[in-house]
């Protein structure tokens, strides 16, 4: 039952569920591994939003459109709604995305360009054959340095 329990847990492990998340998983212990895949995560969600707010794309490319038929909807009301302004919410995506510009530029045009493919996922092959790729253990390596520079 303890095995059953245990692959429960990696089957909902928001680690899983990403290239460089694997990579993560497999190479650290867990207080890093949360560490790391939080500013992953923070990384990944400034990107998106400078790209959607500013840039007018989400950067992934477009499938066929499937028409739904809509459900009947409920409104939560624990949600909290956004007061800003849009004005507002481009300079926070601005701010963000530029926050994030500075410290990449505190590292390596090499560990720069590891992230930036692995956050586009145009680079190469992070985890095969149930391990890290050299390119995968790479770009562990400088989104450590990275970790570094956002606590500095």
């Amino acid at each position: 039952m303890d095995d059953y329990r245990k692959d429960q847990g990696r089957v909902t492990d928001p680690l899983l569920g990403a290239e460089i998340g694997y990579v993560i998983r497999h190479e650290c212990k867990d207080r890093e591994a949360s560490q790391l895949w939080d500013v992953w995560q923070q990384y990944c969600a400034a990107q998106r939003a400078y790209r959607m707010r500013i840039l007018g794309t989400t950067g992934e490319p477009k499938g066929a459109a499937i028409q739904m038929v809509p459900d009947a909807m409920q409104a939560d009301t624990s949600m909290r709604v956004d007061m800003r302004s849009d004005d507002e919410r481009d300079r926070q995506a601005v701010s963000g995305y530029m926050r994030w510009k500075g410290w990449l530029w505190c590292l390596t045009a090499a560990e720069r360009g590891l992230i930036h493919h692995a956050e586009r996922g145009t680079g190469k092959v992070l985890w095969g054959d149930g391990e890290p790729t050299k390119e995968g253990i790479a770009t562990l390596d400088a989104l450590k340095n990275l970790s570094e520079r956002t606590k500095a």
